[in-house]
């Protein structure tokens, strides 16, 4: 959850029937960054930083996201979209171990909106005020990832089956 007209973002946790908790609080959100949650509760994307749980401790796993303005994370936490301003380009992240790196951008046409699959291998980027409602649904496969075409991979290259750079 993130805080309005406040920096930070914080995380809540319900421990009874209709009580909530402050867990952790997380102070690399300026007010009205983009935060976001993992399905699995395990990592959260707030402002620049990416934060993990372990047991009940939360740590800053990584810096540099730049998510201002929208932010997304599939269901284990192992990819994310972020981007920085309001029809900007959308930057597709991956995880390897602890270390987060860029696998490649998304167009975004003008006000877009974006969401993430649970098993982050598609993204959906939309156009908001488009009036006819245009969304674009991508394969977002990384460097090494099987493919059929190039649209299934975020370097926009697929030989022999294989996201590839050229």
């Amino acid at each position: 959850v993130g805080r309005y007209a406040r920096d930070g973002a914080s995380v809540w946790l319900r421990t009874g029937a209709g009580t909530w908790s402050i867990e952790a609080s997380f102070l690399s959100a300026p007010a009205g960054a983009a935060v976001a949650m993992s399905g699995d509760g395990s990592y959260v994307l707030a402002g620049d930083g990416m934060h993990v749980r372990t047991g009940a401790t939360w740590s800053l796993m990584a810096g540099g996201f730049s998510s201002s303005y929208r932010a997304a994370l599939d269901g284990a936490g192992t990819r994310a979209l972020t981007q920085e301003v309001l029809g900007g380009t959308v930057t597709v992240w991956g995880r390897s171990g602890s270390t987060w790196t860029i696998i490649g951008n998304l167009s975004a046409g003008t006000g877009s909106s974006l969401s993430i699959s649970t098993g982050g291998d598609r993204a959906i980027v939309g156009a908001l005020g488009d009036p006819t409602g245009l969304a674009v649904i991508y394969r977002i496969g990384a460097l090494g990832d099987s493919c059929t075409r190039t649209s299934d991979c975020v370097t926009g290259v697929c030989t022999d089956g294989v996201c590839c750079n050229a």
